[in-house]
């Protein structure tokens, strides 16, 4: 999946960066950076990750912070599904340019973080591949549940607030039977 955004916020930054490589100063400068401001959209693209199981956060064995706790050591890599992703973007960015009577239309090849950080505390029912079950317990202490967007292997492109929602309200209904 995938979502395109379009976004009208200020371009003031990008046509003042691109005026000032043009060299220009004074009055040509300010026209340039008002016509180039009132001229440029920017569109992003927020893509689906999928799940994979080498996407990782573990305790380190090797690495410890001053008080001697274990620091994190993480792997992550968006895939080949999101790299063909951004690549069928940039042709339907480059289309929409064309429709718009786009004269210069570039592309930025950076993934940016969605913030919606998800895969740190899996669910799952297998303790040594998962850290809570599917009431958000965690398999190593009966008496902690945990409600966040960790305990999700990844999520779509939007906000997963309703789906934590959701599993707080598992939650609640689990330590409600539990009494």
């Amino acid at each position: 999946g995938k979502k395109l955004h379009l976004n009208n916020q200020s371009q003031t930054r990008h046509a003042t960066l691109k005026a000032l490589a043009m060299g220009l100063t004074g009055a040509s400068l300010e026209h340039e950076i008002r016509y180039r401001s009132a001229h440029t959209v920017n569109i992003n693209s927020f893509h689906e990750i999928l799940p994979d199981p080498a996407n990782r956060l573990v305790l380190s064995r090797d690495h410890k912070d001053a008080l001697g706790i274990p620091q994190p050591e993480i792997t992550y890599d968006v895939g080949d599904y999101v790299r063909r992703s951004a690549a069928l973007t940039h042709e339907s960015y480059a289309r929409i340019a064309q429709l718009m009577g786009g004269r210069e239309v570039t592309f930025d090849d950076q993934f940016a973080p969605n913030n919606h950080i998800t895969g740190s505390v899996i669910m799952g029912a297998d303790p040594k591949a998962s850290v809570v079950d599917g009431q958000c317990r965690t398999h190593d202490h009966e008496n902690l549940y945990l409600a966040t967007s960790g305990t999700m292997a990844t999520c779509g492109t939007v906000n997963c607030t309703l789906t934590i929602a959701a599993l707080s309200l598992r939650i609640a209904d689990a330590l409600k039977s539990a009494k």
